[in-house]
């Protein structure tokens, strides 16, 4: 069933009774705030504003991991993508703008979902409601800090409406402690969350998604029993499939296929709802490019290599991975940006179960093969990968092809501790420990002006 739960700033606008003060997000003891979350559509209004958040991720997230690995390369900068240049030159500063928007907007979702998650156990409507409501809120907070915690390390955890006065007095919490607070949001989630949703609800973050991200942040930290064991709850009900291809998974014309799981929704019909071209060009030999080390990377047979072509489109060029016909009406395309999805499950269960131990041929290599295979190459033996280590690589560079410029290259890369090596070899930039993390926004710093309580990160000034 397709997804009529679009999530856009128009829909909050469409519930009448969310109005601009409710947009910003009014403190806790404001009477608008106290007097709006009473019935089932005003948390329903909320909730919609916390996954409206979620709308500036694609931007963000190209920014500030595509450009950061050895995915996008930026030739010279301009007037208007000198931050970008810095970012992807390692060259970036705490004033970037790209860096401060991308904290402003994790924690302007992170503010949202306290909304809810702070009032709605108090509602009066159905305990299973509650709950459910209860649930994404959590998962789509648990989200905004896992993007925090990777970019930035140590961090404030703020878990319920302060106010701005309040939120000075809060400090950076070591990353571990973050990494705990994402933990036990998306466990929460995880009991509250249903697997699936019919009508108007299909879309929402559900059981799954929790659980996929729970993983994630399990490896992060080199859980690998717990990754592994969350995993196979996700593979043994074969409720995720793969599609036919990775190209047949990103279709337009196929959203919320059974590949994915969780996934930014987007309308190109509805005003407010769509976007433009993701990374479309001009010309394809412009001063932004997909790197030629990625390019050329992927075997002539691997089918995933057209995905990072360019089709003509109009008077430009849409790259084929996230290629769509803009509407007539709005002018805008309406791609969903996929955010989670079972090729991720698969690959991740093969690295956790290496990881605890290697097994020649074992369950380990079948899950790693069957993304091979989807993707027109041979599947890998024993003979191939005969011990822990070439296997462990050939996860992380299966990872490379199979999630190209879904802006997990980056995280890989750091989570993995192979960013330095990767960065000097395919970027040919040396790169310092420190630069694993991003600066701290100086306009954060200004304001706290308490380095005990709210300090730089190590390296940048």
């Amino acid at each position: 069933m397709k997804n009529k739960f679009i999530i856009g700033f128009s829909c909050i606008i469409a519930l009448a009774s969310c109005n601009k003060d409710f947009l910003e997000i009014a403190p806790q003891s404001s009477a608008n705030a106290e007097t709006f979350y009473v019935t089932p559509a005003d948390y329903n209004a909320a909730l919609t504003g916390c996954y409206a958040t979620t709308k500036s991720y694609f931007n963000t997230l190209i920014e500030m991991t595509s450009y950061r690995s050895d995915e996008l390369t930026i030739i010279s900068p301009t007037a208007g993508t000198q931050d970008r240049y810095d970012i992807d030159k390692f060259v970036d500063k705490p004033a970037n703008t790209i860096i401060t928007d991308g904290w402003t907007l994790f924690y302007n979702g992170i503010e949202r979902c306290n909304e809810v998650t702070s009032r709605v156990g108090n509602a009066t409507f159905s305990d299973s409601l509650k709950k459910r409501y209860d649930g994404e809120a959590k998962f789509l907070r648990a989200l905004h800090y896992y993007y925090v915690a990777q970019f930035w390390g140590n961090a404030p955890i703020i878990s319920e409406p302060i106010s701005p006065a309040v939120a000075l007095t809060i400090g950076r919490a070591d990353v571990a402690k973050v990494y705990s607070f994402i933990e036990q949001d998306l466990k929460t989630a995880i009991t509250n969350l249903p697997l699936t949703y019919t009508g108007n609800d299909v879309g929402r973050a559900t059981n799954g998604a929790a659980l996929v991200l729970l993983a994630k942040v399990y490896l992060i930290q080199k859980k690998y029993t717990q990754a592994r064991d969350l995993l196979t709850t996700l593979i043994a009900p074969n409720t995720y499939q793969l599609q036919a291809s990775t190209a047949v998974a990103f279709d337009v014309n196929n959203k919320l296929n059974k590949e994915v799981i969780f996934a930014i929704r987007y309308n190109k019909e509805s005003t407010g709802n769509g976007h433009g071209l993701w990374l479309s060009t001009t010309d394809t030999v412009s001063s932004t490019t997909i790197s030629k080390s990625l390019i050329n990377s992927y075997a002539a047979a691997d089918n995933r290599r057209n995905l990072l072509r360019f089709t003509k489109q109009g008077n430009v060029f849409a790259l084929n991975k996230f290629f769509d016909i803009p509407s007539t009406t709005t002018r805008n395309a309406g791609n969903d940006f996929i955010l989670l999805r079972y090729a991720d499950v698969l690959l991740m269960q093969a690295e956790a179960l290496n990881e605890i131990g290697y097994t020649a041929n074992g369950v380990a290599f079948q899950w790693l093969n069957a993304i091979r295979t989807r993707a027109g190459l041979a599947a890998y033996t024993a003979t191939n990968l005969p011990d822990q280590l070439s296997f462990r690589n050939a996860v992380y560079l299966e990872r490379r092809f199979e999630f190209a410029l879904e802006s997990q290259r980056w995280l890989d890369m750091v989570r993995t501790n192979t960013a330095k090596a990767q960065i000097g070899l395919n970027e040919l930039i040396t790169i310092q420990d420190y630069q694993t993390l991003f600066p701290i926004p100086s306009s954060e710093i200004q304001k706290y002006n308490n380095q005990t309580l709210f300090g730089q990160n190590p390296g940048y000034n």
